[in-house]
């Protein structure tokens, strides 16, 4: 996805003085690179090309046109860009060009064919090692395909590149092999094993659509390492890869990128569009949001309450606390180990060749508890030469596991010892850690432990794209995952699956290797030799960790020490030093090696705070303050350790000349961080001198970044004033980038500007504005904006949601024109359900609605986005026989796809199929998401009532509404439930109050059906019949209902309904119309009818004329005036 102008301008901002070269390099080296491969490709990949690239001059220059020349930046235009900012005249040529810089350049290449780039990027393996990373996995497809940073996007595009690639065995698949998406590749073609429990979990997902959850973790996947769990998220994504929902994939080793860019660009997209879907599904919980990132990952939760239309499905060894709040539902599938033996028989049924192996394993393996990778594992490598004469005992297959391992270890040693060292020690530490190191660091720790083995590791194995015996037992362990990290590129390496270092190398024991402070040596290997990225990772952890492995303070400042003379500043290890707890001398040691090295970047700042917080009376930074605090020298600091020093220095005097110095200069060509600083700790009169200066020079790229001081608490309502006065002048609106400027004016000023804002063009200030504005604006300009929105193609630029709003403030003979463009043609197509079921309500017309909802459901594509509330009011809109031919439509061609339940409930009134009608009602019943909707439950009770025998499915659900209504029941009679959640409602407590009353509705649906021959039911009944007097009407009177089928066990409760009715007919009121009720039923016993007709006459005589309900007086009059009662249906 291509950055904006405001996101490069910030990564710019980050690139060091010192790194500038390295960028103009780069920039240069590779462009040319990029020439060469244009040069070489048919004309449809070089339009695909240009087509990406907006800057006319870096078109000339692939084509090759005479009087083009290189058109990257230099050293000096990089440093003038960190410093002053982009520049806004030419920003198509920054925006191209840094861009190409951060990662655009992956995209660009990719569209060249691989035979191409390997032939032009042989020189630089690194490089085409990089790009070939992401042409495995996110590659360029075409330009309407999302891309998303952090994450790959599972849909067609993805599988079918997947499937053109090598050929993976069998093998490789159950040996999870992670390069080249291996593992993708054995699910397309189906290597993989479906998991009991996998269709409710399909069902689930995508059921959970139907209508909006407030949290959005819809699946849990849990299960013991090697269960599956990764197998099984992979499957779901490919199966449901067709649906109309984006699958999201999230690995850790892009999650910085999912959590800084990735996230907020799929909030975006779905607040454009309302109708666009997505599951994101993280692959391992326990993994990414181990400890110190957990609260990372409940963050991200947190936001998603906010964006409708995303789901979210984890994978994790146990349920975890942390996310348990934010789900939606309590489905887990766990992964079994009770499954293993029944999964290997079924791999052997497609692979064969592993049946002798299988035998062997099954044959004489009692603990099939254990890991079901680890059997894999063990069924691939047991038949093998090494292990065919040799005797294990595989009724302890983790041993053969770890017997395995050790086997290859040994046969690495024999070339070369350094290497599986390296390996081995390494699996023992990531075990305990999960610490990634790159694959360059690991070549020279094997070098480290060669020692008197001559031969160069190094040298040997870094080209991991060769194949060799030593190499090839290295990759059936290890694979590489390409990284981009603090603008670099590591070939980052890990296991294959974790189990390899928790269940095998940690727990394998070879005495001639066990040395006792392996990981202090590892360290000192790795600062000295290893590359920056993995030493400040690794020394990072110990120090988090294990900071007792260090003897003292002076082991750890002694590698502090080599990194910085190294030139190693990487954040990882600078996060932790502001948790030290060094004595004043080592703080003052430490900050003269700073200052000496000049490392004052915005991660030093941890050690710096610390420093300026615990040494009283410091000499080294005050006295070079008039070093520091110079506008000439600034470029050297980053503004976060300027923002230190304003935060502790007490030298006011120097600071405050500083600040009147930076907020007075005539032309500023300071960073606009340098000045936001300032403006924090300036005193009133200079902060607004220069914001005012600032607008009436109409500094607009500097008065964006500085927003916040012109309309915040303490600035001065002049300034205030004046700032809002200044927007609404010409087109300067059209300059403001920030999204919270509504929010942030105050009332007093708001109202009008809103007002104002409605009158501009939309097009150049962007919706966004307006429909903030609009929320505020007075409803006299409301009725304006909207008459001129819905009319034409005006309404595309705005989100439905909004136009939704607008149809209520427009007059009836707009809103109907509107329904008629949007529904009489195919404009509905690019709206929201709720803007078509808007368009439906308002229009207001039989014709209209009758002829749009005929031209929905014959649409191919309805049932790609059908959503329940739009398919029910088209289908009241629909004749009889139409509804008769959907319904087969859909039972015929829908009878074995996932569909939402509700519109087959819609759809089974109209179907004359029994079977069809048995098939979805047992859908019905076996669907827990679906167990709360009291209107289906009862259609399906009443269905199963007319066969005599009883199924599971039906026996489960009547003894689940009896329980559940007894556990849950609180309230006397429904109304008061209902009057309780209006006066007590309580957002926390919605979902337990919803299925209080659903469980009510449940409860008296069950009652008034006639279920006689179930135990349970009549049990129930009985009691509600005997204790009648002191139960709810409600419940009774259904029970009643149920019971007109067997009037003789009804008889004596009618009996005493009807004497009660006799001698309190003064006290029949409306209020009490739940006795009325009652009375209804008992009057129409077949055999009491002496009694209601004598109740009936007291009745007719004392009633208050007022008090009793229009029909219960009709009733009672055609009893005693012409002898007709109200007939049961016996």
């Amino acid at each position: 996805m291509q950055k904006s102008f405001e996101d490069i301008e910030k990564l710019v901002k980050g690139i060091s003085s010192s790194d500038a070269g390295s960028v103009a390099h780069f920039m240069e080296n590779k462009l040319d690179l990029l020439k060469l491969c244009y040069g070489k490709s048919d004309e449809d990949t070089r339009k695909i090309v240009r087509n990406l690239i907006g800057y006319l001059p870096l078109k000339q220059f692939l084509v090759g046109t005479p009087s083009s020349k290189n058109v990257a930046y230099g050293v000096r235009a990089i440093r003038l860009h960190r410093k002053n900012g982009l520049p806004t005249e030419n920003s198509q040529q920054a925006i191209d060009l840094y861009n190409f810089y951060f990662d655009g350049y992956k995209k660009l290449f990719n569209c060249f064919d691989e035979k191409i780039l390997t032939k032009v990027l042989k020189e630089d393996e690194a490089f085409l090692n990089d790009v070939l990373s992401d042409k495995e996995g996110d590659y360029y497809v075409s330009a309407e395909r999302l891309t998303i940073e952090g994450i790959k996007i599972i849909d067609k595009a993805f599988i079918e590149k997947v499937k053109t690639r090598k050929h993976f065995t069998e093998t490789k698949f159950y040996g999870a092999t992670q390069n080249n998406d291996c593992q993708w590749y054995g699910i397309i073609n189906e290597y993989d094993i479906i998991r009991n429990g996998y269709d409710d979990l399909k069902k689930v997902i995508t059921n959970s659509f139907i209508e909006e959850k407030d949290e959005k973790v819809t699946a849990v996947i849990c299960g013991s390492a090697g269960s599956g769990k990764s197998t099984t998220l992979r499957r779901i994504a490919v199966d449901l890869h067709d649906e109309p929902i984006h699958i999201v994939w999230v690995e850790d080793v892009n999650i910085e990128a999912f959590i800084e860019k990735g996230f907020p660009a799929i909030k975006n997209i779905v607040e454009k569009n309302e109708t666009q879907k997505f599951l994101i599904i993280i692959e391992d919980w326990y993994r990414i949001f181990k400890k110190e990132n957990k609260k990372t990952g409940i963050d991200i939760l947190k936001k998603a309450k906010s964006i409708n239309n995303i789901r979210i499905v984890i994978g994790d060894r146990t349920i975890d606390e942390s996310y348990k709040n934010h789900r939606n539902n309590g489905f887990e599938l766990h992964l079994s180990s009770d499954e293993n033996v029944e999964i290997i028989e079924k791999i052997v049924e497609k692979y064969p060749d592993w049946k002798l192996a299988s035998e062997r394993l099954l044959g004489e393996n009692k603990d099939y508890k254990s890991s079901l990778f680890l059997l894999l594992f063990i069924l691939a490598r047991i038949d093998q030469k090494e292990f065919k004469n040799e005797t294990l005992d595989l009724s302890e297959p983790q041993q053969v596991f770890q017997r395995v391992i050790e086997s290859d270890l040994r046969f690495i040693k024999k070339k070369h010892v350094g290497l599986a060292k390296a390996l081995y020690y390494w699996g023992c530490i990531y075990g305990e850690h999960k610490i990634l190191i790159s694959y360059e660091t690991f070549l020279k720790i094997a070098d480290h432990y060669n020692k008197k083995d001559n031969t160069q590791i190094f040298n040997k194995f870094r080209r991991w794209n060769v194949s060799n015996a030593i190499l090839d037992r290295l990759k059936s362990y290890i694979n590489k995952n390409h990284s981009r990290q603090d603008f670099n590129a590591h070939d980052l390496i890990r296991f294959h699956h974790d189990i390899f270092a928790d269940l095998g190398f940690k727990n394998i024991l070879i005495e001639e290797w066990q040395e006792f402070d392996i990981k202090l040596d590892f360290l000192k290997v790795i600062i000295e030799q290893g590359d920056d990225y993995s030493a400040s990772n690794y020394f990072s952890t110990l120090l988090r960790e294990e900071k007792n492995i260090f003897v003292d303070e002076s082991e750890i400042i002694d590698c502090i020490k080599i990194l910085i003379n190294k030139g190693n500043v990487k954040p990882h290890y600078m996060y932790q030093l502001g948790e030290l707890d060094l004595d004043d001398n080592t703080m003052i040691e430490l900050g003269q090696l700073f200052w000496k090295n000049k490392i004052f970047s915005r991660f030093s700042t941890f050690f710096w705070k610390k420093y300026f917080r615990q040494i009283k009376n410091e000499l080294l930074i005050s006295g070079n303050l008039h070093k520091i605090l110079n506008s000439s020298n600034l470029e050297d600091y980053s503004s976060d350790f300027i923002s230190c020093i304003m935060g502790y220095f007490v030298n006011r005097e120097k600071v405050n000349s500083f600040i009147e110095g930076i907020l007075h200069e005539k032309e500023t060509f300071i960073s606009y961080e340098i000045i936001d600083i300032c403006l924090q700790y300036a005193n009133n009169d200079s902060r607004q001198y220069f914001l005012i200066k600032s607008l009436s020079e109409n500094n607009w790229g500097l008065i964006n970044k500085l927003f916040n001081h012109y309309l915040c608490d303490n600035s001065d309502e002049i300034t205030k004033y004046y700032f809002i006065k200044k927007l609404l002048q010409k087109d300067h609106l059209e300059n403001i980038e920030e999204h919270n400027l509504i929010s942030l004016i105050s009332s007093e000023y708001k109202a009008t500007f809103c007002n104002k804002i409605l009158e501009y063009d939309y097009k150049k200030i962007g919706s966004h504005l307006i429909e903030k504005s609009f929320q505020f604006a007075s409803s006299q300009k409301k009725r304006v904006f909207s008459n001129w929105a819905l009319s034409s193609d005006n309404w595309c630029g705005f989100t439905n949601e909004f136009i939704c709003n607008c149809l209520s403030y427009t007059t009836n003979i707009k809103q109907y024109y509107f329904a008629k463009f949007l529904l009489g043609n195919n404009n509905w197509k690019n709206a929201s359900n709720a803007l078509v079921i808007k368009s439906l309500l308002v229009a207001d017309s039989l014709s209209l609605n009758a002829s749009f909802s005929k031209a929905f459901f014959n649409d191919e594509d309805t049932y790609k986005r059908i959503d329940y509330y739009l398919f029910k009011k088209c289908f009241s809109f629909a004749t009889h026989s139409a509804k008769q031919n959907l319904s087969n439509q859909i039972f015929q061609n829908y009878r074995w796809k996932t569909i939402d339940k509700l519109i087959i409930y819609e759809c089974l009134e109209y179907c004359k199929d029994d079977d069809i009608k048995k098939y979805y009602y047992n859908e019905i019943l076996n669907d827990e998401e679906l167990n709360l909707n009291h209107k289906i439950i009862y259609n399906c009770l009443v269905y199963f009532s007319h066969y005599q025998e009883i199924s599971n499915e039906l026996n489960k659900l009547i003894t689940t509404i009896i329980n559940r209504y007894h556990k849950i029941k609180n309230y006397k009679t429904i109304s008061d439930e209902n009057i309780y959640l209006k006066s007590h409602f309580n957002p926390a407590n919605y979902g337990f109050l919803k299925q209080k009353i659903s469980s009510f509705s449940n409860y008296i649906n069950l009652l008034k059906v006639n279920f006689y021959q179930h135990p349970l039911w009549r049990e129930e009944t009985k009691k509600i019949i005997i204790n009648w007097k002191i139960t709810q009407k409600n419940i009774v009177f259904h029970t009643l209902l149920a019971y007109r089928n067997h009037p003789n066990k009804v008889h004596n409760i009618c009996l005493e309904i009807l004497e009660e009715g006799s001698k309190q007919v003064k006290q029949l009121t409306l209020e009490g119309s739940g006795y009325i009720k009652l009375l209804r039923i008992a009057l129409g016993h077949p055999n009491l009818k002496d009694l209601s007709k004598k109740t009936a006459i007291e009745i007719y005589k004392g009633y208050n004329e007022k008090n009793i309900p229009d029909s219960f007086k009709k009733l009672i009059v055609q009893i005693v005036e012409n002898g007709i009662y109200p007939e049961w249906k016996i």
